[in-house]
């Protein structure tokens, strides 16, 4: 867990060790007080709970889908005329 300023800043990773029970008692009560209070960490400590999800090939999925189209829009940059 990242933090900065007293501010917590979850990552994928922070969730995925919360659902295996691989956080603290303290790691996990601050990941909860965070989420009462950040509606976009809750969803994903919701949504990560579902099952069938696979996390990590979801991402890994993402990241394929964004740098394919990262490069076709390389590809297509415009020029000065």
């Amino acid at each position: 867990m990242a933090t900065d300023n007293n501010i917590n800043n979850f990552t994928a990773a922070d969730i995925e060790k919360y659902h295996k029970g691989l956080l603290s008692a303290k790691e996990m009560h601050e990941m909860e007080k965070a989420a009462m209070d950040d509606p976009f960490l809750a969803d994903a400590l919701e949504g990560y709970d579902v099952a069938g999800v696979n996390v990590a090939a979801d991402i890994a999925e993402l990241k394929g889908r964004l740098a394919q189209k990262d490069s076709i829009c390389q590809s297509n940059s415009f020029t000065n005329y």
